[in-house]
């Protein structure tokens, strides 16, 4: 299925189970360019370049399972733009070579969310507190050009985490950026001028492999 602004500019109704919805001239997602999402399957934001603060309202995407694939022309999640989405799945920024910024609480509290494709986000130098309590599977952060994590970025109190690695340029790490009280993880790999302000970055127990 395929939408664009020769039906509207704004208040989409997504409707499709298992079906890819593509909007391929939505340059801002905003928070009228959705009224409601039930789609089992992916949304592929093509051209957009802004998704605004709270562009997806709470009640946009219903419970149903749903990836979303953003286009290499994105340059900023603002905040909340996410927030609370339980039906969110997995993000997928691998063509995301112009993304710059994921603002605070972009993906707070996507309970659901396990997987994030960061593998594409060469411009990626600021994460503010955008997955707190997020229920990520791994964390590669290896090709972003981050310095700087800053505190709770990844925070979750009940995180199946089982592997994290990062940036080899990173230099700092903030209070809680990965801190969980429950955790698989097993295995970490730190960049080697690394420097710790604090030591809750992350869990203490079940760490295997540094």
């Amino acid at each position: 299925q395929f939408l664009d602004s020769v039906f509207s500019s704004s208040n989409y109704i997504i409707r499709s189970n298992g079906d890819k919805v593509q909007l391929n001239t939505e340059t801002t997602i905003t928070s009228s360019t959705f009224t409601d999402i039930q789609s089992g399957d992916t949304l592929v934001l093509n051209a957009a370049v802004t998704i605004d603060d709270n562009a997806f309202g709470s009640n946009t995407i219903n419970n149903n399972s749903l990836s979303v694939q953003f286009s290499s022309f994105l340059q900023k999640i603002g905040k909340n733009a996410f927030k609370k989405h339980r039906g969110l799945t997995n993000l997928d920024f691998s063509n995301c070579t112009s993304l710059h910024t994921i603002d605070e609480d972009a993906f707070r509290d996507c309970i659901n969310l396990t997987n994030v494709n960061f593998s594409g986000c060469t411009s990626l130098d600021t994460i503010n507190r955008g997955f707190y309590n997020c229920n990520l599977s791994s964390i590669n952060l290896e090709d972003t050009p981050l310095t700087v994590i800053k505190r709770d970025v990844f925070r979750n109190y009940n995180q199946s985490i089982s592997s994290i690695i990062l940036p080899k340029q990173l230099l700092q790490l903030n209070y809680h950026s990965f801190y969980s009280t429950t955790t698989t993880l097993n295995e970490l790999f730190l960049p080697p001028d690394i420097s710790f302000n604090n030591l809750s970055r992350f869990p203490e127990n079940a760490l295997k492999k540094i």
